[in-house]
């Protein structure tokens, strides 16, 4: 059966090679042929599944080029600069987000090599070895908030304006997302409420009405000390977002939603004329739905704002104990699976295997695989083989370590971010094609003096004492 498009192509030609048309606004019948009532209802699905997978790819091409940067890590890296991070946190609750008293405080302290104290040059000074998770003590390394501003924090009698904002997706989506509303916050002159951390979601929505005992507070997770050093004041929210809304709605003037009907790509200027209005006199401007994850500034800007986006001192603390398991020269790779293995997008475990030993990963050396705790039987055989392979399931006391800190929902969404920083201060890197937790891996290894600087200290002090080791056997 003869297409009706191609008799229209057909037609529109012989029009034109005999000019019998009118010279503008012309139009062509075409009677479209009858089809059988199965190929009609094949069509019907078939053409819209097609589209919808074309714009998918499209989109993801997109992304890749203009989001991902996919930097392999470099055999070497030893030249990372030196300096290391003087923390300056002090210990809460995070329940209750109130101080500890003196005495708990200072035991804590010497719990905490990276608690660390300036020597005479100015450059901080721990001791890895200080305190050893699963030394028989029982005690949990410490939660440490990173910022001395009480939680959820506003003042209501109008002297200041705040930006409050819905999140979305994985951690990375929603570090991505925070990173655009600092922005914001700093253009329309608005002190940040962070909304808490959370585990994955598939749309603003359902995060929007998750329970307490599936959130963090992010200043546990990030350095709100060193991200107040780029711009706007940052206030951690411990309350839910949809809790804080229903309180602010029930205040009269404290709250403006700014909630469009359809997602928004509001860039540059645009920001400040729409959520800088004047006319906005409300305390609280909370940009609700799904607008947050699109590239609201351009990248040089948003390089700017994610230089100082860091990772928590408590959180790097935890992969350094990773670290002293693993050695100095262990390589890592982030495997995802989830969806990726369920849609068949991961490539043959054993092609993969191959490319490692293309790309020079020494089988002599760990390799640390970050991936989902479930893993698919049998999926790993080839790398076990292969390497000598480790993932953080094979030091459950470290994982306890921090359990007591966190929510039981939160405890796997806590552990990703270790493993980025353990792969982070691996030799050798490898990630997973369109994934942001590989990402982030990528962009924080090439900036890892700001992002990971006690790497060059932690590996210095593995190696002195894996060499005083070797002399006491040896006597």
């Amino acid at each position: 059966m003869e297409d009706w498009r191609e008799r229209a192509y057909q037609i529109l030609a012989k029009a034109y090679a005999e000019k019998d048309f009118p010279e503008k606004n012309f139009e062509i019948e075409v009677q479209r042929p009858k089809m059988e009532k199965n190929s009609k209802t094949r069509r019907l699905i078939v053409l819209p599944v097609s589209i919808i997978l074309i714009l998918v790819c499209l989109c993801s091409a997109l992304y890749t080029f203009t989001e991902i940067q996919f930097l392999p890590g470099s055999a070497d890296d030893d030249s990372v600069d030196k300096s290391l991070f003087t923390q300056t946190a002090t210990l809460f609750r995070w329940v209750g987000g109130e101080d500890d008293d003196e005495d708990e405080e200072e035991d804590d302290e010497d719990l905490l090599p990276m608690h660390a104290s300036g020597n005479e040059n100015g450059d901080a000074e721990f001791d890895i070895y200080k305190y050893t998770v699963g030394d028989g003590s029982g005690r949990s390394i410490p939660v440490i908030r990173t910022s001395n501003i009480p939680y959820d924090d506003i003042k209501t009698d109008g002297s200041e304006k705040y930006f409050m904002y819905s999140p979305s997706g994985g951690f990375n989506n929603q570090r991505k997302e925070m990173e655009s509303a600092i922005q914001i916050a700093k253009t329309i002159n608005r002190t940040l409420l962070v909304p808490m951390a959370a585990k994955h979601t598939t749309w603003w929505s359902k995060y929007h009405y998750l329970k307490y005992d599936s959130l963090v507070p992010m200043d546990l997770l990030l350095d709100f000390n060193e991200m107040s050093k780029y711009g706007p004041k940052l206030v951690a929210m411990n309350t839910t977002v949809f809790d804080m809304e229903r309180k602010l709605l029930n205040q009269k003037g404290m709250l403006y939603v700014k909630h469009p009907k359809h997602r928004v790509n509001w860039k540059g200027d645009e920001v400040k004329e729409n959520l800088g209005d004047p006319s906005i006199t409300e305390t609280v401007l909370f940009m609700k739905g799904p607008s947050m994850y699109h590239a609201w500034f351009r990248k040089p800007i948003m390089f700017k704002v994610r230089e100082h986006v860091v990772y928590s001192p408590y959180v790097r603390r935890l992969a350094i104990e990773y670290m002293k398991r693993l050695g100095t020269h262990y390589n890592a790779v982030h495997i995802r699976l989830g969806d990726y293995f369920r849609h068949g997008r991961f490539p043959n475990p054993r092609s993969f295997v191959n490319g490692l030993l293309t790309e020079g990963f020494s089988t002599d050396h760990v390799l640390y695989i970050a991936t989902e705790p479930k893993r698919p039987k049998g999926f790993f055989d080839h790398f076990e083989k292969t390497f000598k392979v480790k993932y953080a399931s094979d030091f459950g006391d470290i994982v306890d370590s921090f359990r007591d800190n966190f929510k039981p929902n939160t405890i796997n969404d806590v552990l990703g971010l270790i493993e980025q920083m353990i792969c982070v201060g691996a030799r050798k890197f490898r990630g997973t094609s369109y994934s942001n937790f590989s990402a982030n891996i990528n962009y924080m290894r090439t900036n890892r003096e700001s992002h990971f600087p006690e790497v060059p200290e932690v590996r210095r002090q593995i190696e002195a004492k894996m060499e005083s080791d070797a002399v006491k056997e040896s006597t």
